[in-house]
């Protein structure tokens, strides 16, 4: 009896572990928001995860954010460089964003901090 009492806990551990996982582009993710907030200046020192809407195109190749700054909507957009996980840079070409709002396969939505289902 102890021994299924045990088992029983054990799972439930595991259950709630595996239920806590970060997403697969987590820190990508928080690196484009703090990147975003530099690159906006004090306008978007309010900024965060909780109060923008994020999109991550092409298996994380690039990250899209977007965020009301002064009552507007800013938008930008982040290529991920070489193989490195953290090193972004902000996208200027305008090929290139087109490219990504256009064309760009999403791979993960996020909007107000919440994951959202990805369209097929």
């Amino acid at each position: 009896m102890k021994k299924i009492l045990i088992l029983g806990i054990g799972l439930m551990l595991l259950v709630g572990l595996v239920a806590c996982g970060e997403n697969e582009y987590e820190d990508e993710i928080t690196t484009a928001v703090q990147k975003f907030k530099d690159d906006h200046g004090a306008y978007a020192e309010k900024v965060k995860r909780k109060n923008s809407a994020i999109l991550v195109y092409d298996d994380g190749k690039y990250i899209g954010i977007a965020s009301e700054i002064e009552g507007r909507t800013v938008d930008s957009y982040y290529k991920k460089m070489s193989d490195t996980k953290n090193h972004l840079e902000l996208v200027t070409n305008l090929d290139t964003e087109n490219y990504i709002k256009e064309d760009a396969k999403v791979s993960y939505k996020e909007r107000h901090g919440k994951e959202l289902e990805v369209e097929e």
